[in-house]
């Protein structure tokens, strides 16, 4: 039997059943986390076993640090083990960390000295690495397609979100730890891992942690060396506020700064505290939200996500799939009415106000993270969903998925999204142009290839249609299944060349060779009914019945 990390703390939560699971956020964090605290409790016990004196005030020190040491000793052992071997981490190259990191802060237009000097801001990485990698990002085989919201390193995403000032200031720092004798084991490893390992928050956290108790405990121990500074609120002749040296002669306080600093720690620490609880709180709401569609309980699902949501609603990420499960509720009511039936009054109020939730948490996830691609994909996808059902859906669908493709340029995906909505609009020209970029974009890429094979075979160039097939099928000849599909349309094309064919037959698509099309379909209205424009930011209101989704009052530009 596996032994399970997650069994040594008494977790209530299903999720943390299991063998990769770590509070910390990943097992590389864990293993981050623990391999810099470990020395904190190594260090002295070491020091203790070769001066017998050092802890005899201590009353079971040693065997205190001992325990400590052992149980971080082990739960690193048993990291590393499960990080190597069950959970291979996925890390961005450093090569592609290196080239975002230059291109962020030298290619930003509009903004290039702010964006040289300052970056784009700390904790936007995601954006950056979307907006500025290279087109050669896409030849690789097996990263291409993942978001990478960290860096290679650390120092390499501080460049690219903090410019070159962040940088500097980092490296002025690294500087002032090397520079100290003797020097401190775990901020040494800390510096050492950041630049060689993307760290998380908490990881970031406990480096800083580390250098406040290093840079306290010498300047216990060197009076002389290390001073305290005053900050003082004087008066006004003397400027408003004045930075002294301590006087050793006494005087009376009154301590009232004193009082104020406490309150406004206390203030600080308690909205830290009840936003920390409302975060953690919500993050439970939307794993049970999560479990429960994995159980394809679709009423629990929307449930949990309201109340995830209502608990702490500035994580874009809850926004775009609440999204996407009031769509789909409302496709499924949809679909499970019979032809030529009437809905009640009561299931067409249900679809108008999933619907309008739906477009109004994908606009709202927009405007908590605007610079995210994929809450404009995602906000497109669901007008996609609408053509046929709402009005001006089609053009909402086309300017989102053009902001998408302005926030990631070089992502094919984008492009063949924006190229399905084309071609669902019969647009074929347009259609084409949108696939063939992203063939550019990734020559080995088959599904491009067969988007165009299949836009060109639409617009009647059969010819140029069966040209693109045959470049799928000889980018997946190690795929049998689809191989043998693919060579099914190519001989069906062939034979509509020579006029052995009917006209309009139809070929069936493989299961990963597909043309793109929407996620959801709602059923056609005559008339359509007015739906909110892209860049209207309405709140959800989730539990509030409507007759009909609300006529947008702002610009349609997204």
């Amino acid at each position: 039997m596996d032994f399970l990390p997650g069994s040594l703390v008494p977790l209530l939560f299903d999720f943390a059943k299991t063998e990769i699971f770590s509070p910390i956020g990943s097992l590389l964090d864990q293993a981050i986390y623990l391999a810099l605290i470990l020395p904190i409790t190594a260090y002295p016990l070491l020091k203790a076993n070769q001066d017998q004196n050092d802890l005899k005030n201590i009353k079971g020190g040693k065997i205190t640090l001992g325990v400590a040491t052992d149980a971080i000793t082990i739960g690193l052992a048993i990291t590393i083990y499960n990080l190597i071997v069950k959970q291979n981490p996925i890390m961005l190259p450093y090569e592609v960390g290196f080239q975002t990191a230059f291109a962020a802060i030298s290619q930003d237009a509009g903004r290039i000295a702010q964006g040289f000097f300052f970056g784009n801001g700390f904790g936007t990485y995601g954006a950056d690495f979307t907006r500025f990698k290279q087109a050669t990002f896409n030849l690789n085989p097996t990263l291409w397609s993942i978001t990478f919201f960290r860096s290679s390193s650390y120092v390499l995403e501080l460049l690219a979100t903090t410019g070159m000032l962040g940088l500097a200031s980092f490296i002025f720092l690294v500087y002032k730890i090397v520079k100290e004798k003797p020097l401190f084991i775990p901020l040494i490893l800390g510096v050492i891992g950041l630049f060689l390992l993307p760290f998380s928050f908490v990881n970031q956290a406990l480096f800083f942690i580390l250098l406040g108790i290093y840079a306290s405990s010498q300047g216990l121990k060197h009076t002389k060396k290390y001073f305290d500074i005053e900050l003082q609120i004087v008066a006004l002749k003397k400027g408003l506020i004045s930075f002294e040296t301590p006087v050793q002669e006494s005087r009376e306080n009154s301590g009232i700064l004193s009082i104020v600093v406490l309150i406004v720690i206390l203030a600080f620490v308690g909205f830290l505290g009840y936003s920390s609880g409302r975060y953690v709180l919500a993050n439970t709401y939307f794993q049970k939200s999560l479990v429960a569609a994995s159980q394809n309980n679709g009423t629990l699902t929307y449930q949990n996500q309201v109340k995830a949501i209502s608990t702490f609603g500035e994580i874009d990420a809850y926004q775009r799939i609440f999204s996407q499960t009031n769509l789909a509720l409302a496709n499924s009511l949809a679909s499970q009415l019979p032809k030529g039936s009437t809905p009640s009054a009561q299931t067409t109020q249900t679809i108008y106000t999933l619907i309008q939730q739906a477009i109004n948490a994908g606009r709202t996830a927009g405007t908590v993270s605007p610079q995210t691609s994929l809450n404009w994909q995602n906000l497109s996808s669901i007008y996609r969903s609408l053509i046929g059902f709402g009005q001006n859906a089609d053009q909402f669908a086309v300017l989102t998925a053009q902001q998408a493709i302005a926030l990631d340029p070089n992502n094919p995906q984008g492009y063949i999204a924006l190229g399905g909505i084309y071609y669902q609009l019969g647009v074929w020209d347009s259609a084409i142009q949108q696939f063939q970029t992203a063939v550019t974009l990734k020559p080995d890429f088959a599904n491009a290839y067969y988007n165009l094979g299949h836009a060109l075979e639409q617009k009647g160039d059969l010819k140029g249609a069966l040209a693109q097939y045959q470049a799928v099928k000889s980018l997946i000849t190690n795929d049998k299944l689809n191989t043998d599909k693919i060579t099914v349309e190519i001989d069906a094309l062939q034979k509509r060349i020579k006029g052995e064919t009917p006209e309009g037959a139809q070929t069936t698509p493989s299961d990963q060779l597909e043309v793109s099309t929407p996620s959801a379909q709602l059923p056609p209205q005559d008339p359509p009914v007015k739906i909110p424009a892209p860049k209207t930011s309405v709140t959800p209101a989730p539990t509030q019945a409507v007759e009909k989704p609300a006529e947008p009052t702002e610009t349609t530009q997204p």
